[in-house]
């Protein structure tokens, strides 16, 4: 799995008199230091590769033209990526664990339905983002097809992920052993 990802964004300009480039700044939230480069001309839009996954970033750009021009707002974004759960049904309940994805995730809502009846939510968790999450969810049907969704949130960021598993038969129950009979 890739541990990078690419930043695609653009921007508008209301004068382009004497733009001669713009300066591209991203930093991870919270931190002092920006990494900038330069566009090639006035293109109004740009490409950040190498940036970690599930980090929230700022962004910044700043319209060059031999000026003291100052800094657009800063606009935030991440790539949320697939919490990958190991999803473990048995016969009436579900369990399931994964790591956190990063120091940015502020929490996780799981909610599980039906696959017949997805838009009816049997139970929803809410789970702190500590380093490895596991939860069970229980009083489900065996032998039924369900759907498990997680949203990891970050800050103001989330991201639907959704999983289909299907529970196991009821275990069979061993035949008694050892059976004696005393006729009175």
């Amino acid at each position: 799995m890739s541990t990078t990802t690419t930043a695609h964004f653009s921007w508008t300009v209301e004068n382009t008199v004497g733009t001669i480039y713009y300066t591209v700044k991203s930093r991870l939230a919270g931190t002092a230091i920006w990494t900038q480069f330069n566009t090639t001309g006035a293109t109004t839009s740009a490409a950040i590769p190498a940036l970690a996954i599930n980090r929230i970033y700022d962004f910044q750009v700043v319209n060059v033209n031999n000026n003291d021009n100052p800094a657009s707002a800063i606009s935030q974004g991440i790539n949320i990526t697939d919490p990958g759960p190991a999803i473990s049904p048995i016969n009436v309940s579900v369990s399931y664990t994964f790591s956190n994805l990063s120091v940015d995730m502020t929490s996780y809502v799981a909610s599980i339905a039906t696959q017949a009846n997805p838009g009816d939510i049997i139970a929803t968790h809410e789970l702190p983002a500590t380093s490895t999450i596991t939860d069970t969810f229980t009083g489900l049907s065996a032998l039924t097809t369900y759907i498990l969704t997680i949203i990891p949130t970050a800050g103001a960021f989330y991201k639907t992920f959704i999983y289909t598993f299907t529970t196991t038969a009821s275990a069979n129950c061993p035949a008694p052993q050892g059976v004696t009979a005393t006729i009175i």
